[in-house]
């Protein structure tokens, strides 16, 4: 039986900041992955990037809050800006760690 009042899926894209290696983008995965409403969560490493579907009831806070509680920082990826910039963030991180 289908349900008769689905709920709408929604796609997020989450610049993630703090990761240092593969190991931390797991972390981060499986940290999105807990949060209620997630249907799939993927982070790359490479382009500390967070792709997340969800159902509406997910909040971006609750995204962002999730990531936080492993140690690492979460934005939406805001297409306005630079495509290198997610790659700028981790340099200058780790140039500071």
């Amino acid at each position: 039986m289908t349900d008769p009042f689905p709920l709408m899926t929604t796609s997020r894209t989450l610049l993630i900041s703090g990761m240092h290696c593969a190991a931390c983008a797991q972390r981060v995965e499986r940290a999105l992955q807990h949060v209620p409403g997630i249907t799939s969560a993927r982070v790359n490493f490479a382009l500390a990037q967070a792709m997340v579907e969800s159902d509406d009831s997910t909040t971006l806070e609750s995204l962002q809050s999730a990531v936080a509680a492993e140690g690492y920082g979460a934005r939406p990826l805001d297409e306005s800006r630079p495509l290198d910039e997610p790659f700028q963030l981790q340099q200058q991180e780790s140039l500071a760690w």
